[in-house]
């Protein structure tokens, strides 16, 4: 059976390579498009996981609603080009870096106009690997493509990137997102962003004053 999944998927490989790309352009999951088994890698059992739910519609009993590509609630031809277009990508390489936010306590009823961020990357890597239009912080608030610059923060001269983001966006991520018991409450930040090659992640917690 399994080899019988694999010819229909070696099949719809060389469909694809025959008809077009599809200019569809899917969300990517972890980095990835077509990554169906979540093991890093789009390859070959990735298209017989797809294979294996082929012309499934949902409430089928073959249906997988992750070979749904393009989600049009169909698995076809247009789901398999898609995987097959991302053969042999894998995922991007995450990168810790090290997030300093200021302020370190912030009252959610200040009327300030920024919230500045140091990120400091990892020996090997530079401030300029990073694409700083990329960066966002908790995946919602996108940052500010002006003022930015390197600075000298630490004693061994290590160049960290600062940028900033609109406080009150901030503000209104945290009181949409977190519950408070108390006058006083810590939350993390997280900063992301893709880098020359692959991508960067750092955390910091700061205190939060009601």
């Amino acid at each position: 059976m399994k080899r019988i999944i694999s010819g229909i998927a070696l099949a719809m490989l060389i469909i694809c390579t025959l008809m077009f790309a599809s200019c569809i352009k899917p969300a990517k999951v972890n980095g990835l498009v077509g990554d169906l088994n979540s093991d890093g890698v789009v390859n070959i059992e990735d298209l017989t996981i797809a294979a294996s739910a082929f012309g499934s519609r949902p409430d089928q009993p073959r249906w997988n609603s992750q070979t749904d590509i393009n989600k049009d609630n169909v698995t076809n031809i247009v789901d398999m080009c898609i995987i097959a277009k991302h053969l042999g990508e894998t995922a991007p390489t995450v990168v810790s870096a090290t997030v300093n936010i200021c302020p370190q306590s912030l009252n959610l009823r200040s009327r300030g106009r920024w919230i500045t961020a140091y990120i400091e990357l990892p020996e090997g890597y530079s401030s300029d690997d990073i694409n700083v239009s990329t960066i966002m912080l908790n995946g919602t608030v996108p940052v500010e493509l002006e003022p930015v610059a390197i600075e000298y923060r630490n004693c061994n001269e290590k160049p960290a990137l600062m940028v900033k983001f609109e406080r009150q966006e901030v503000i209104d991520l945290i009181l949409e997102n977190y519950q408070f018991t108390d006058k006083f409450g810590t939350v993390s930040l997280t900063l992301t962003g893709e880098l020359k090659d692959g991508t960067f992640q750092g955390s910091n917690n700061i205190k939060i004053i009601l």
